[in-house]
Formats: structure tokens, sequence, C-alpha cells
């Protein structure tokens, strides 16, 4: 996934939502941390002659892209949200989203 972002950043980010229902936490997880600001079409992927058109901050652009797509539907994407904000070392963030998400919680069982 990190070559197809760097070939085409702007039809991966475009997609986001249909990659998004198609894979699960876990693997979105595996990619966040494997996401790095190298631009792999001129690294790993080489030899293929390609060059990225990916933003100099792709880490950041994907997972802020990330953060925003799950905003509607956290539960399932917890993790993947913790990734994001950890890997753009914005932690302070995450851990108000999930002192937030779990006030929630709490407050949804009291009334039950």
């Amino acid at each position: 996934m990190n070559f197809i972002l760097d070939y085409h950043p702007e039809q991966f980010l475009t997609k986001l939502p249909d990659i998004l229902s198609q894979l699960t936490s876990q693997y979105m997880e595996l990619f966040i941390a494997e996401l790095s600001s190298e631009d792999t079409t001129l690294t790993m992927y080489s030899f293929m002659g390609t060059q990225s058109t990916a933003p100099t901050d792709k880490v950041n652009t994907v997972c802020k892209a990330l953060i925003d797509s799950v905003a509607d539907n956290v539960i399932p994407w917890l993790n993947t949200l913790i990734s994001c904000y950890v890997k753009i070392e914005d932690v302070s963030t995450g851990l108000s989203k999930l002192k937030s998400l779990y006030s929630t919680y709490l407050l949804k069982q009291k009334q039950l």
C-alpha cells in the first residue's frame, strides 16, 4: 500500500473509504506502523522506473485522512485511530479522544 500511496496519492486518498471497507483494523495498523516519509518509488521499487507524486508530508497526510475517515465509526477503528495519533506525534489528542469515548461509553452504561 505504501507504493500505491507514493505512486498515486490522490487516488489512494480518494479511495480510502473503499480501502477501509475491505480491510480490518489490524491491517491498517500494520500499514500505519510501516508508513514512512521514504519515497518507495525511488528506493524499494526504483527498478519500475516510476516517480512519486506523494506529498512530502505523506505520513501526516495519510494519518489525518484516516482519522477523518473513521470519525463517524470510531469503535471498530479505535486502535487504528490511536496508531495514527501516535504516528503523527499527537499522543495527547489521541488520549483525549480515547478518554472522551470511554466517558461516553460509561454514560451509556449508566443509562441502561
